[in-house]
């Protein structure tokens, strides 16, 4: 073969090449995209390998690497109202919604007058699937995932429950005579669609998901266009997890930190597996992956949110600043950090733009459509925010416009729970620190160089660029085509902190399920171990400046017309600009007066559209045991 034509082939293979490539990039951004998001639980700020480097989760930051980085995502501050602002791309203050999460036996649920974001997508063409945990009503049948938009539904219906029984236990109140008598109304909460299934017992609810996941994509023609909502227990409470994410973490000296970074680990491995099948089956090309947390971390559990302050419930940044993510080969830029405000409602316009819906099917969200500045082909349209609202006992709320934000009501400082891997800042030292700007560094993302994402597998993703992980000892690999789930799944696999005597159950609790057994020398060694675990939490510190606020009681706030009104009223005021305070240390209510009312004066209109929350009392009704030991619907 002459020089010369090896030069013309080599030259129409490259231009067949080039319009390949660009054909196929065409197609993707004309057909409807797969949405798979993937939503955590209580997982903090802190625990995340771009905010901190000690966190062995390869498969989060290869979603970072090949994604836009949000580092002003916020949701609400716990579980309940967060989802339903996700879903519904409303604030929950406005339709009744409560502020609170839902109990097991509390008979109400989102209200059945929204449209969801499912029932949107399927108008769209879209098939529509959920795995994992729910929490937004189950009492009646309407409540239920597959009468809210989705065809299918794998998980379980309450806030929490046992990662291996997949049993919830809540005290339940029966009227006796003059006194009331308390007792555990406990029972099974794991279904598929609306009926109760317990093949799963005994294994790990986590990749139990991941299994309904893989087969639910093997099923389907990726030609079809899918949206896959997999709300992941993992790292919320009960502590459990695999003895083998434990071993990622020998330096880890705190028990109950350790189990939480293992759970985190799971979590990736979870996260992982998902993006491995979506790349089997064909999916992947076209997809838009979502992941983020519901809330900050719990300190009970260990979970943290350094440098943030405030922890899981709190109105302050700590309990509603979370980790998020989307990454998609369809962004126009990749391996970028995003740091416009991005509400939980947002998503919902945001994703429906992104599957082709017109500007108008947002109409009456709250939620701003942001897949334009995602692209960064737009500025960030959110300007302001409401964190939460309510007036139940009290008003509680708080409001962002631009740097500012505004605390009013009641409020529990936590100050800030500070990582085991800072021991030796104490309140003297703290200020300084965070001023350093240490604390709020951020490990860059790195972006790959070309579109081709190969198979999962990659023992690279484990050592962070910014930190020698050597003295931690060898990464333990990661099998994301599955073929150890069924090792994982056991619970002769799971983690215990403490030895348990004889016991054959293995718990991240010493004594939480064996205090009953062997000799009465035992069980009070079980008991006493049992508290010390449940003892342990995060170092705590509080600057004397920031105080405790309490004292504010229930007002008539439809009455409130102008900024004024709230200043006379004697509600507690904190004011924060988080451009240069984003530790909300120092308060500028009273050095700033003219941005507080302006500020109070954009709240004042929100005032006006808040509805009470139906937050009606816990019911005997539906208790497990008038439904064969099973969570289920039917009881309201």
């Amino acid at each position: 073969m002459s020089r010369t034509l090896v030069i013309i082939l080599a030259v129409m293979t490259t231009q067949l090449s080039l319009v390949w490539s660009a054909t196929t990039e065409t197609d993707r951004q004309n057909s409807k995209p797969h949405i798979i998001y993937i939503l955590a639980d209580d997982l903090g700020f802190h625990d995340v390998p771009w905010h901190n480097p000690l966190i062995r989760a390869p498969a989060l930051q290869r979603l970072v690497d090949e994604g836009v980085t949000l580092e002003q995502s916020y949701m609400l501050p716990v579980c309940s109202p967060s989802r339903a602002a996700l879903i519904s791309g409303r604030y929950p203050h406005k339709n009744g919604m409560k502020s609170a999460n839902i109990k097991p036996l509390q008979p109400t649920g989102l209200p059945l007058n929204l449209t969801l974001l499912p029932e949107s997508l399927k108008m769209l063409g879209y098939s529509t699937h959920a795995v994992g945990k729910w929490h937004l009503g189950f009492c009646k049948e309407e409540y239920t995932p597959i009468k809210r938009g989705f065809d299918s539904f794998y998980g379980f219906y309450t806030g929490n429950l046992d990662y291996y029984e997949h049993s919830q236990g809540t005290k339940r109140v029966d009227p006796s005579g003059e006194k009331s008598t308390v007792r555990k109304a406990s029972g099974l909460d794991f279904h598929s669609n609306a009926t109760a299934s317990s093949e799963a017992v005994g294994k790990y609810s986590t990749f139990e998901f991941v299994k309904k996941i893989k087969s639910l994509l093997r099923s389907r023609d990726p030609k079809d266009p899918l949206f896959l909502y997999a709300a992941f227990q993992n790292p919320h409470g009960p502590l459990q997890v695999p003895r083998r994410f434990l071993e990622l973490y020998p330096h880890e000296a705190n028990p109950k930190r350790r189990i939480i970074l293992g759970m985190v680990s799971a979590l990736d491995h979870a996260v992982g597996s998902v993006v491995a099948a979506l790349e089997e089956t064909g999916h992947f090309q076209n997809s838009i992956i979502v992941f983020s947390s519901d809330n900050g971390a719990s300190w009970n559990k260990m979970g943290l949110n350094w440098p943030l302050r405030g922890s899981k419930g709190s109105l302050f940044e700590g309990g509603t600043r979370v980790p998020a993510v989307v990454s998609s080969l369809r962004l126009a830029q990749r391996g970028v950090v995003y740091t416009g405000l991005f509400h939980a409602t947002d998503w919902y316009p945001t994703l429906l733009r992104a599957a082709g819906a017109p500007a108008s099917a947002s109409e009456g969200l709250d939620g701003v459509d942001q897949w334009e500045a995602l692209n960064g082909r737009a500025p960030p349209p959110r300007q302001q925010m409401i964190y939460q609202m309510t007036n139940h006992r009290g008003l509680s709320t708080a409001m962002r416009y631009k740097n500012y934000k505004v605390i009013l009501g009641n409020f529990k400082d936590k100050g800030w729970g500070v990582p085991p891997e800072y021991e030796n800042i104490t309140e003297a030292t703290l200020e300084g620190f965070l001023d350093s700007g240490a604390a709020m560094s951020i490990v860059p993302p790195r972006p790959r160089i070309n579109d081709t994402a190969p198979r999962y597998v990659d023992q690279e993703l484990y050592l962070s660029s910014s930190t020698d992980m050597a003295d931690f000892g060898p990464p333990v690999e990661y099998d994301y085509d599955g073929t150890n789930d069924e090792k994982l799944e056991s619970r002769d696999d799971n983690a215990r902190s403490f030895p348990t005597g004889n016991t054959s159950v293995e718990d991240e609790d010493p004594g939480r399920h064996a205090r009953k057994q062997g000799t009465k020398a035992d069980k009070k060694e079980r008991k006493a171990q049992h508290k010390a675990f449940k003892r342990l939490k995060p170092t705590k510190i509080k600057l004397k400046s920031t105080q405790r606020v309490v004292g504010n009681r229930k007002k008539d706030i439809s009455t409130f017309r102008s900024a004024n009104d709230f200043l006379v009223s004697g509600i507690p005021i904190h004011l924060y600009n988080l451009a240069d305070d984003p530790y909300e240390r120092h308060n500028l209510a009273e050095r700033e007066p003219e941005i507080l009312e302006g500020i109070l004066g954009r709240l004042v209109p929100e005032l006006r559209k808040y509805v009470e929350p139906h937050e009606p009392p816990t019911s005997s009704a539906g208790d497990p045991s008038h439904f064969n030991g099973v969570w289920s619907s039917g009881w309201c």
